[in-house]
């Protein structure tokens, strides 16, 4: 059977260059009608601050869809300590237990930045399954673009530091480009570094083992924000039969009206705004029609956690 996990990320504006919330007010609405009509059920990873300022909209998404811990205010867990990040994830999770009433127990962690100490933090407070790392293949064999994208990943994990000094020349290299082009401001010029410096991530060795020895589960995004928003993409070139990808209710208002675009258009706002949700409802509906069944994460591993358990009876 081929599984479609959908999921957001339910969060400020476009972080971390934003602090407001119209995503939330505005796109979360318009995502759970695009939702009832379509009725497919959604895992909704999201922050505490985000439920405090409109709980409506949260109970609202608690009523059909998985809720999830996505920190409290979608700090950067990577360079925290265990009790910095124990405190943020542990108030994510008590303000969506009180205001929902549902048992919180999955997580992803913002950025997809994350170290070893997050799943012992997890672990201890008895979350079942994490969602916050990226797929190597990100959406399938069939893009050998992405191939080459986790080569050069690759390099960076085996020569961190011969690597690393290259990345940042050649980005010095490309603002000062974009800069002469584009007549960049400071405030531009951080964005380009941020995702720059962002977009890689040296992660522990063995991460599978150490999540798994610490009786947490794994499910990879394997379905980025940007493809799967973007005109190209296409559900033929998804090779696999069980998909996870996400998205963040900012993407489904004009982006643009809230953020300074000054001097360069980036990722954020492309292929985004109040048109989305048309667009979202009709590749949603064709995945349908490819074969996919939509499940939230929670159903998927209560759903293959029966089958171990008959598969077991026989061995």
């Amino acid at each position: 059977m081929k599984t479609f996990m959908l999921t957001f990320d339910v969060e400020q504006n476009c972080p971390p260059f934003d602090n407001g919330y119209e995503g939330v007010r505005d796109g979360m609405p318009k995502i759970l009608d695009m939702l009832d009509e379509l009725n497919i059920k959604a895992t909704m990873f999201i922050t505490g601050r985000s439920a405090e300022l409109y709980p409506k909209i949260i109970k609202r998404v608690a009523k059909k869809h998985e809720i999830q811990c996505h920190t409290y205010n979608h700090e950067v867990l990577e360079n925290l300590s265990y009790e910095e990040q124990k405190k943020s994830i542990l108030k994510c999770k008590k303000i969506l237990e009180n205001l929902t009433g549902k048992k919180i127990n999955g997580f992803r962690a913002p950025y997809a930045r994350f170290n070893k100490t997050t799943f012992k933090v997890l672990h201890d407070l008895n979350f079942r399954y994490d969602s916050s790392v990226m797929s190597r293949t990100i959406v399938g064999k069939g893009l050998t673009e992405m191939n080459k994208i986790n080569r050069n990943i690759l390099q960076f994990l085996l020569y961190p530091d011969e690597k690393i000094k290259q990345f940042n020349e050649n980005m010095i290299k490309i603002i000062s480009k974009a800069n002469n082009i584009f007549n960049l401001d400071r405030k531009n010029k951080l964005r380009i570094l941020y995702y720059g410096l962002t977009s890689i991530q040296n992660l522990p060795r063995k991460l599978d083992n150490y999540i798994n020895s610490l009786g947490l589960e794994e499910i990879k995004i394997t379905l980025r924000s940007m493809y799967f928003r973007s005109p190209t993409f296409n559900s033929k070139l998804l090779k696999r039969n069980t998909v996870v990808a996400y998205l963040h209710p900012w993407e489904f208002i004009n982006i643009e009206k809230y953020l300074d675009i000054k001097g360069i258009l980036l990722f954020e706002w492309l292929f985004s705004g109040n048109k989305l949700s048309e667009i979202m409802k009709k590749r949603l509906e064709n995945l349908k029609k490819s074969g996919y069944n939509f499940m939230t994460i929670s159903d998927y591993l209560n759903k293959n956690k029966i089958k171990r358990i008959k598969s077991n009876k026989f061995e």
